[in-house]
């Protein structure tokens, strides 16, 4: 897994971690992700979306630190 791409380790994480946090993290990082690539035509994020994103992996964080 060292050598996987981000979205390859993402995709595996649910073999390693039960429950939803797995899918969090996915959207969680697809949505960072796509907040720090600037584009034209879409709206920035608000700060409570990246709060809540934020919030998100904390919780993934906390989650594996117990495993």
């Amino acid at each position: 897994m060292l050598n996987a791409t981000m979205w390859s380790r993402l995709a595996c994480l649910p073999a390693y971690v039960s429950g939803p946090g797995a899918r969090q993290a996915i959207f969680a990082y697809a949505a960072l992700s796509s907040a720090c690539h600037y584009h034209l035509y879409e709206l920035a994020p608000t700060a409570a979306e990246l709060n809540g994103w934020i919030a998100d992996v904390e919780a993934l964080v906390a989650e594996l630190g117990k495993q």
